[in-house]
């Protein structure tokens, strides 16, 4: 179970359950908190960013972003469809192919991760003017990708 931590008037910590509410926003804001968390912004920071870090490593979280990289080294390999659902960059995509792979063997492995470079890996798969998915983005794959394998450790399968 989770617990958030204050300091009280004194310089004591106080702990409590999370509430409702900082679920609630947690959730409705997993977009900006991911972006502060893969900034490196620390999860204890703030009770909503410590809910959206211990949902962003939970196993189901890194199992359906491992799944997401695999399903999309999947489309950038295949031809291009006349009426594609997401435009993908493939040729960047089919570059970094090694890259991803490898981000999708950190995701899986028994290891804790940290949740900065699980929500680089979900930051990146959610940026519709990244570098997945915009020829015209500034920001380089390559460095992205390695950055996220870097922040999630060792892999150990």
């Amino acid at each position: 179970m989770l617990l958030l931590f204050r300091e009280d008037e004194d310089g004591g910590l106080v702990a409590r359950r999370p509430r409702i509410r900082d679920r609630v926003m947690a959730r409705a804001r997993a977009n900006q908190l991911d972006r502060k968390l893969a900034a490196g912004v620390p999860p204890e920071s703030a009770p909503a960013l410590a809910l959206r870090a211990g949902q962003l490593v939970s196993p189901g979280m890194r199992r359906d972003l491992a799944r997401s990289l695999e399903i999309l080294v999947g489309a950038g390999q295949r031809p291009r469809s006349p009426r594609p659902a997401v435009p993908l960059y493939r040729q960047r995509i089919v570059r970094a192919a090694a890259d991803l792979d490898e981000l999708v063997c950190r995701l899986r492995c028994p290891l804790p991760p940290s949740a900065r470079g699980i929500a680089q890996v979900s930051v990146l798969l959610s940026d519709g003017s990244g570098p997945l998915y915009l020829d015209g983005s500034a920001d380089d794959l390559h460095l992205a990708l390695v950055e996220a394998i870097h922040q999630l450790g060792p892999a150990i399968l």
